[in-house]
């Protein structure tokens, strides 16, 4: 097998391949074999017709045509193997000689990983540490979310005060015309917290199950659907519930219900997981800040058009999936930005790049400073997703492929680079050194 590679502009490469009849041989019986199964061939077994007999009924044609998508598979796949080649994506295949009797001749153009031309030393990418400092209102907000956690609910037959919780249907209207998406039922109003529209709950105070009322409030500046940001819109609510909101005392009785000694313990513990967040976003603080260091610095090779474009649809998708989570459309949300899906795939590519380059960093740290992921952990890894969906046969089906492992390997590899960075590159602040 005759195998040539030739690397083109933009991290491409084309890759050229003669597969002698000699050895395209073995393809070629087993391509009879597989079609003698699926044929019937009097006087035969299914599956034993001679290659002979499968020739002169189907023509060669038919057998080389059913061996050379495992024959274009592997010679590629040696290509690349033995040209230490990265490709992103699917090749394309352009067949330049294939009729029986010739050897077969292809080349498969791909797209390659970009290299990193020049990696920053460590010693040049400095990331200063911040102190990490819960205050005592952070506490005895976190306290509060406990506190409200606990409340009661009850029913009262009253006009509602700032402190109660209201269940009402909505229906907004603007000029006369229903808005898209502003009818609700059952909404529930805790009239005492910030709302998304201004000035909604202080209507709300005073009205009781059963009343109805219409008014007019503006949607704050920086609504999500850009037509209504900042304009008045007329609100009708009917009100059919209000609870008042009744929650325990911040007392020893209220410590130990929750499995501590005291209120002083519960603090105590309340910091500690309060640090141990803030901890671990300032370690992520430091993460993103020296990798953007990294890309600053580094040179790459010219970024394919194809690699930006799928990482700007990834993207897109990330953000699609993420307005699907708030109960939002992405139909809708364009229309509400006054773009469309490529138009909003063209706003992401700065930032495609740079997440590409990100990328590129991590795999060239990882390989010049020798990251390794042994096989101990991989499996460790698999066996807790296989764990985590013991009851879901197919995803442990998936989890069980070479795939599924390759892509812990990845994640792994990625995650112990990046800590590898952080713990080479984080100075510890004046104020921590003092």
């Amino acid at each position: 097998m005759d195998i040539a590679v030739e690397r083109l502009p933009k991290s491409e490469a084309c890759i050229s391949v003669t597969i002698s009849l000699e050895e395209a041989q073995p393809a070629f019986v087993a391509a009879a074999e597989r079609l003698s199964h699926a044929q019937v061939f009097p006087g035969f077994r299914p599956g034993k017709a001679p290659y002979d007999v499968v020739k002169t009924k189907l023509g060669e044609m038919a057998i080389w045509n059913e061996a050379i998508e495992g024959l274009v598979r592997h010679a590629y796949a040696k290509a690349i193997v033995d040209n230490k080649l990265e490709p992103v994506g699917s090749p394309e295949i352009e067949m330049k000689k294939f009729a029986p009797g010739n050897p077969i001749e292809f080349t498969a153009t791909t797209t390659i990983l970009p290299a990193v031309l020049e990696l920053p030393k460590l010693e040049d990418v400095q990331v200063k540490a911040q102190p990490v400092k819960v205050s005592e209102k952070a506490i005895d907000e976190a306290l509060q979310e406990l506190q409200k956690m606990q409340t009661v609910e009850v029913a009262v037959e009253r006009p509602a005060t700032k402190a109660d919780k209201v269940l009402l249907d909505v229906a907004i209207t603007k000029a006369g015309v229903a808005v898209e998406g502003g009818t609700a039922k059952n909404h529930a109003v805790y009239l005492a917290e910030p709302y998304y529209i201004p000035g909604f709950p202080e209507q709300i105070v005073g009205l009781k199950t059963g009343d109805t009322k219409t008014f007019s409030v503006a949607f704050p500046e920086n609504h999500f659907q850009k037509h209504l940001a900042g304009q008045p819109a007329d609100f009708t609510v009917t009100v059919h519930g209000v609870k008042e909101l009744q929650p325990p005392a911040l007392d020893e009785a209220f410590a130990k219900s929750l499995g501590q000694e005291s209120i002083a313990v519960l603090r105590d513990l309340l910091k500690k997981n309060l640090e141990t967040e803030e901890e671990q976003k300032e370690k992520e603080r430091q993460e993103q800040e020296a990798l953007e260091i990294m890309v600053t610095k580094a040179r790459f090779e010219d970024l394919p058009a194809k690699l930006i474009e799928a990482e700007a649809e990834k993207m897109t998708h990330e953000l699609e999936h993420s307005l699907a989570e708030r109960g939002l459309e992405f139909g809708p949300y364009l229309a509400n930005i006054k773009k469309t899906r490529d138009e909003l795939k063209l706003e992401f590519t700065p930032n495609a790049a740079k997440r590409l380059k990100t990328i590129l960093i991590i795999r060239a740290l990882a390989k010049r400073e020798d990251v390794a992921v042994n096989e101990t952990e991989i499996a460790e890894e698999i066996a807790r997703a296989m764990n985590q969906y013991k009851d879901d046969p197919a995803s442990q089906e998936q989890i069980r492929t070479e795939e599924y492992a390759d892509s812990v390997r990845n994640i792994l590899r990625n995650r112990k680079t990046i800590e590898y960075l952080r713990e080479k590159v984080v100075r510890e602040s004046e104020t921590q050194s003092a």
